[in-house]
């Protein structure tokens, strides 16, 4: 691992955890259940302080949250590891599509050469039983001539 990853590393942990304990620590919207367990934030801190602490916490959420994305496409976009499997990829690609294309022209010639090869038995058997018909039909017509 490079420096550089390891310091990605650690702002990521650090930004994750802030974010779950932030919103975990906010009192929510709804005036339902949730609003009623988590009410004693009013209570313990005052009425208007815990409503400023909420203000807080949601404006460094944001931050944090915005910090967050941030560096994880940095990390993203400057690992080396990327980089490289990216052109290889690339390369095997380019690899790979040539390798494919020469297989197929050396099937098709495979097949277009047994094709010629069979029609040209076919077409040596066929001219084969003329012939012999042709014979055959020369000496029937020679033997009724001498007689």
């Amino acid at each position: 691992m490079t420096t550089t990853e390891i310091v990605f590393g650690v702002i990521l942990l650090l930004c994750a955890i802030f974010l779950v304990v932030a919103v975990l620590m906010q009192q929510g919207k709804q005036k339902g259940l949730s609003g009623s367990i988590s009410g004693g934030a009013d209570t313990f801190f005052g009425k208007e302080k815990g409503k400023t602490i909420d203000k807080v916490l949601e404006k460094a959420t944001t931050v944090i949250a915005i910090i967050f994305v941030i560096v994880v496409l940095l990390a993203f976009f400057t690992d080396a590891n990327f980089k490289a499997n990216t052109d290889d990829a690339v390369e095997t690609s380019d690899v790979v599509e040539t390798t494919d294309a020469v297989e197929t022209t050396d099937a098709v010639e495979t097949t277009a050469a047994e094709a010629v090869d069979a029609t040209a038995a076919e077409t040596v058997a066929e001219t084969a039983a003329e012939t012999t018909a042709v014979e055959t039909t020369a000496a029937e017509t020679t033997v009724e001539a001498a007689e």
